[in-house]
């Protein structure tokens, strides 16, 4: 985590029922941020993963001309990871599979907007 205090609103989305983790990386280099996780995430192989999936993302849409990708979402057995990109920065949710996927995605892009 870094020295500074995170933001209100990633703040709010760490304490949302079933989140594991937050990590706000950097889309460029895939580095964490500022992050919010419970012990056993590996906060920097999370930030890598969601990076690599989301420039996969982007890359996919733009080369079928759908657009630039507002939220990824990946649902596994286990639990779901989402991502949103704004402008430099991506804000990743690790979720178990008891968190709500509605409220994940209102409070994502909540925290999106707070991150301006």
């Amino acid at each position: 985590m870094s020295a500074r205090t995170l933001s209100p609103s990633i703040t709010a989305l760490a304490r949302l029922r079933g989140v594991r983790g937050v990590v706000v990386t950097s889309v460029r280099d895939a580095l964490p941020i500022e992050s919010s996780a419970h012990v056993d995430v590996d906060v920097d192989a999370l930030a890598a993963f969601a990076t690599a999936l989301h420039r996969r993302a982007h890359q996919s849409a733009e080369c079928s001309e759908a657009g630039a990708v507002r939220l990824l979402s990946l649902d596994a057995a286990a639990g779901r990871l989402m991502a949103a990109a704004r402008g430099e920065l991506l804000i990743v949710v690790l979720a178990g599979r008891e968190a709500n996927p509605g409220l994940l995605r209102v409070s994502l892009q909540r925290a999106l907007e707070g991150l301006g």
